[in-house]
């Protein structure tokens, strides 16, 4: 979840700072094929605007064709060759 990834006070106001950016119900564009669709709680598939741009999105991710750029000063050559520690649990990658 996104309140465990970030610190307390990043996410102080977000909602508020998300609604104005784009009201519920305000058109939006689905950022895997660029179609208008609607960002209101009656899209299932919000950001999105079907179950196949959905899947496609996951699917260049899953593919390391989208990715997030680690700083090389975060990266633990030791730790990322040695890979996740099993005792951790799954989904789990103490540092």
């Amino acid at each position: 979840m996104l309140k465990d990834l970030l610190p307390e006070e990043a996410l102080e106001g977000l909602g508020e700072r998300l609604r104005r950016i784009a009201p519920q119900g305000a058109p939006a564009r689905c950022p895997q094929c660029g179609k208008e669709v609607d960002a209101g709680p009656g899209n299932p598939f919000r950001p999105f605007c079907s179950r196949h741009c959905r899947l496609m999105d996951l699917a260049a991710w899953a593919d390391e064709r989208r990715y997030i750029r680690a700083d090389a000063a975060e990266v633990d050559e030791e730790q990322w060759a040695a890979g996740p520690d099993p005792s951790a649990g799954p989904g789990v990658n103490h540092g």
